[in-house]
């Protein structure tokens, strides 16, 4: 990561990266409609702090003593409260069905 504060404060580095391959990501495909998207988690350690970040239904966990930890929610419209984020900065979700199984939700900025 070449972030400037990566060191100094990581949890600004990655949301600010986050959000920065968020919008390169949409300007690149601004002139054409594009279903295509992505998901990332990230884990870094540094010194004694590990820090996690996911965005879309990517899933982060951790096994301690042989037990999954979760660490991350995903980020999926099927749950109301992330409905709720996507309709109020003028979204909508997609529903793509493929052998009448829900196979993808989609959301476009």
């Amino acid at each position: 990561m070449t972030h400037p504060k990566f060191f100094t404060n990581a949890k600004l580095a990655i949301s600010e990266t986050y959000q920065g391959t968020d919008f390169q990501f949409l300007d690149f495909g601004k002139d054409t409609f594009q279903d295509d998207g992505s998901t990332a988690s990230t884990a870094v350690l540094i010194d004694n702090h590990l820090y996690v970040a996911n965005v879309g239904d990517s899933r982060t966990i951790i096994s301690k003593a042989g037990k999954a930890i979760g660490l991350s929610e995903d980020h999926k419209p099927n749950r109301s409260d992330e409905r709720k984020r996507i309709e109020n900065v003028s979204s909508n979700v997609l529903r793509l069905w493929q052998s009448n199984v829900e196979a993808v939700c989609r959301c476009r900025t």
